[in-house]
């Protein structure tokens, strides 16, 4: 699975889709658009792009996404 193979699911990402999900979001922050979690009664199906081992994506360094979208107490 994509999980744990490829290199895909970025905990900081995995984490601000679960911020998202239970709705605590920064409201003056720019908008979160989930990438593991879905609605699946309004959002379509998915796919993932394929991992290009051939071309060397698997070993480029990590780059994070930005973060800060859920607020802290």
């Amino acid at each position: 699975s994509a999980w744990n193979e490829q290199r895909y699911a970025e905990y900081d990402v995995v984490g601000l889709d679960m911020c998202d999900v239970v709705g605590h979001v920064s409201k003056t922050g720019p908008k979160h658009e989930r990438r593991w979690f879905r609605n699946v009664f309004t959002d379509p199906i998915g796919s993932m792009e394929a991992c290009d081992v051939e071309g060397g994506e698997i070993s480029q360094p990590f780059v994070p996404t930005r973060t800060g979208m859920c607020p802290t107490w």
